[in-house]
């Protein structure tokens, strides 16, 4: 176990009211919502102290939002019964899991491209937020992302996690142009239709009901390799 170097993560008004909407709108179909992630606004480098080489977000391509933050079902607080003090255990994994916004990585990308960092932090905590939703709220027959999450489907996983970002930013127009900016781009500088962090463009079309039906089923066919799940 490890000691806690993590800074606890206070939500801005607008950052919990998404939170809120996004429950209600999981919960109006048929999703239920109770295990909230442990969240912490800290360094790269804190981060790593913490859990080590265990995270492959080391390797995400900068101006994405895995490379600002990450979203980990491993992990959690645990207590310490021989100090009586509450640590973070990387080994033992956690049904709802945690976030870690990087606040150096967030102030530089914003510093660099003229946002303010709470405009950053958050289309990264939404992004995040999106895969915590996607991996644990539970349909109606009860079960979350249980198998498959940690396969490499990554089409699918950054699909709705850009998917429910857009969901939360749309309308707010520096919020779009955050998450734009956050968007791989070819060499032309054009959104780079091959990165999984595109695929949800393919989606917007469909309603927010029909997604979340499609997810539930989704889940459960973890086997099917992730082009497929993506069609």
């Amino acid at each position: 176990m490890t000691d806690i170097k993590l800074k606890a993560y206070r939500f801005s008004e607008e950052e919990m009211s998404k939170m809120i909407w996004l429950k209600k709108l999981f919960e109006k179909n048929e999703y239920n919502v109770s295990l909230y992630p442990e969240i912490y606004y800290s360094t790269y480098e804190e981060f790593k102290r913490v859990f080590g080489e265990i995270k492959n977000n080391i390797k995400e391509e900068e101006n994405t939002p895995d490379y600002l933050g990450v979203y980990t079902y491993g992990g959690g607080l645990k207590k310490d019964d021989s100090t009586d003090e509450y640590k973070i255990d990387i080994e033992t994994p956690t049904k709802e899991g945690c976030i870690v916004l990087f606040s150096d990585r967030i102030k530089s990308f914003a510093n660099n491209n003229s946002f303010t960092e709470d405009s950053v932090r958050f289309v990264v905590l939404m992004h995040e937020v999106g895969h915590w939703l996607t991996h644990c709220s539970r349909d109606k027959t009860g079960n979350f992302w249980k198998y498959g999450f940690q396969l490499k489907n990554k089409i699918m996983k950054e699909g709705l996690a850009q998917l429910i970002t857009y969901w939360s930013s749309n309308g707010n127009h520096i919020h779009e142009k955050v998450m734009e900016k956050l968007t791989p781009k070819d060499r032309y500088g054009i959104l780079d239709i091959n990165s999984p962090y595109t695929a949800y463009l393919n989606l917007l079309i469909k309603s927010k009901s029909e997604i979340l039906a499609k997810l539930s089923h989704l889940r459960n066919t973890f086997y099917f390799k992730d082009d497929i799940m993506y069609d």
